[in-house]
């Protein structure tokens, strides 16, 4: 599969950002949050920000390093439904760092990069599941 023609951009702000102000500013913008269908094209996203430490947190937490990086458009807003795009697009790839991650109750998941190795400068491109009210440095937008 090739990678999508669609225009990505890529933004942090020093304060951090929740999932849904990124998104609301991505819509603002004409686009939504990143929907990755293959391999190639979440290589290729991926690599947009890896290359700038602005993007990512590193902690040392729970006996891991880990580090976290912008938000992508995959929710997961209800325990009885599938993950899916919030732009719509049908799940047909995923990237999961460890395994599916599940909700509970009346929480919600977005994804976001996230890695938990060591150099804490590794390429990260593999995601996990973040609680709203754990924001991250950035988002990855998708401009038509």
């Amino acid at each position: 599969m090739a990678v999508s023609t669609a225009i990505y951009a890529a933004a942090y702000r020093a304060e951090h950002v929740a999932w849904e102000d990124a998104s609301n500013t991505a819509v603002r913008c004409g686009g939504y949050l990143a929907t990755i269908g293959s391999a190639e094209e979440n290589a290729f996203v991926a690599s947009l920000v890896n290359g700038d430490g602005h993007f990512f947190d590193s902690a040392f937490e729970g006996g891991e390093h880990r580090r976290v990086g912008p938000w992508l458009s995959l929710v997961k807003d209800d325990a009885s439904r599938p993950w899916r795009w919030a732009s719509g697009a049908p799940l047909d790839y995923t990237r999961w760092f460890c395994q599916v991650p599940k909700v509970g109750g009346a929480g919600i998941l977005y994804v976001a990069y996230r890695a938990n190795q060591l150099p804490l400068t590794a390429t990260i491109e593999t995601w996990g599941a973040r609680d709203r009210a754990l924001p991250t440095p950035g988002f990855i937008a998708e401009l038509d």
